[in-house]
Formats: structure tokens, C-alpha cells, sequence
């Protein structure tokens, strides 16, 4: 697509309203330096934006005229993102449009990474580290059996939220999941928790048998 960073850069555009703001304090926002807006700021939109101070610095201010990519919800904006994620020319990355527009969304997106995936990952390995490195070995003891129902308990849910992950990613991307090593890596720690799961339930590594 040689023609697409020259259309990003057609759509960097200023109006004659804007393009009179030159000096003053960009206001803390989400995304730092960017936020939507129409063509016709009124006094009040340009004040939650730019503030005057006793310190101001040189700013310009300018709009991506980009229909809808802003939007979290659009079909255009999920198209565009997607054939985005497929791209391998990394020179598009540094065209200013989609900076802006990576960096506008990237606060929401970040959170929605730490609470659905950080957060969980790291409970699930504190758990399997406390479980396989502790409460597993002394399973049969008194006082640990609830702690070894409860930790199987916990890591059940967890490999079976990972699961699902990763069977939506591959019902997602097709055959083209199986040629990434890092999804392997991803899939098989919960897939074979959930098949070990089971069988410790089921006595089968009850090493006082084999004693």
C-alpha cells in the first residue's frame, strides 16, 4: 500500500481556528497531548484542552481527520486494526497518524491487558509455584488437605480462563495461530494442568500406594 502514508499525511490537517494556537499548557488527559474534538472548538473545549500560564510553551495543535478509528466499537475501526496487526512494513509505524491513534487508545487498552491477563497470569503462577513447590508435596498430610483442594480448585479456573483464551485467539486466527512459537508456549502450561488436575484427583500419583 505505498499510497496509505501518503493519505495519513494528507490527514494531518489544522483549521485557521487552531492554527492560531501557538503558545499555552496542554491539560493532563488520558492519552497525553490527544483527545477528540470537532473542527469548531467552543471556548470551553479549547480551556479542558489548553490552559494559559505564567509558563507556556510552543505547541501546535492539529486533527487526524480520520473518520471513526477513535472508536472502540466500530466495524471500520476493528478492519483497520486488524489489517494493522498483519502488517510487516514497520515504516508505517512511524507515520504520525498512527502514533496518535495507537497512543489515544493505548490507556484503555493497557488496562484492559493488566486486568484481564497480567493480573490473572500472575496469580495463576504465584499459585502453581506455591502449590508445586509446597502444598503439593505435603498434600496428604494433616492440615494440607483442604490447602491441596483449594490450590487445585484455584488452578482449575485458571487453566480453564487460559483455555478459553487461547481457543478464541485460534478460532480467531485460523491455521496461522499454529505458526507462532510463542502460542504454544501460551496453550500448552493450562492445557496440561487441566489434564494433570484430574488424575491427581483420581490418586494417580498417591506415591503411599507405590510404598
Amino acid at each position: 500500500m505505498p499510497c496509505l502514508p501518503v493519505y495519513l499525511k494528507s490527514r494531518i490537517i489544522q483549521t485557521k481556528y487552531v492554527e492560531d494556537i501557538e503558545k499555552g499548557i496542554i491539560q493532563p488527559l488520558v492519552a497525553a497531548g490527544i483527545s477528540t474534538a470537532s473542527y469548531w472548538l467552543s471556548t470551553q473545549e479549547r480551556e479542558s484542552l489548553i490552559a494559559s500560564g505564567e509558563v507556556e510553551q510552543e505547541i501546535r495543535v492539529e486533527y487526524i481527520d480520520i473518520a471513526t478509528l477513535h472508536s472502540y466499537t466500530h466495524e471500520n475501526t476493528d478492519k483497520f486494526f486488524e489489517a494493522l496487526s498483519d502488517c510487516t512494513n514497520y515504516e508505517l509505524f512511524e507515520q504520525a497518524a498512527i502514533k496518535k491513534i495507537i497512543e489515544f487508545k493505548w490507556p484503555l487498552l493497557k488496562e484492559f491487558t493488566i486486568k484481564t491477563l497480567l493480573l490473572p497470569y500472575m496469580a495463576f503462577m504465584c499459585t502453581c509455584l506455591y502449590y508445586f513447590n509446597y502444598a503439593y508435596l505435603y498434600r496428604f498430610d494433616e492440615g494440607f488437605v483442604v490447602i491441596n483442594y483449594l490450590c487445585i480448585t484455584v488452578l482449575a479456573f485458571f487453566s480453564g480462563y487460559f483455555v478459553k483464551l487461547e481457543v478464541k485467539q485460534l478460532m480467531n486466527e485460523g491455521a496461522g495461530y499454529l505458526t507462532s512459537f510463542w502460542n504454544y508456549l501460551d496453550i500448552i502450561p493450562p492445557f496440561a494442568l487441566a489434564i494433570f488436575l484430574p488424575l491427581e484427583l483420581f490418586g494417580l500419583f498417591d506415591y503411599r500406594e507405590a510404598a
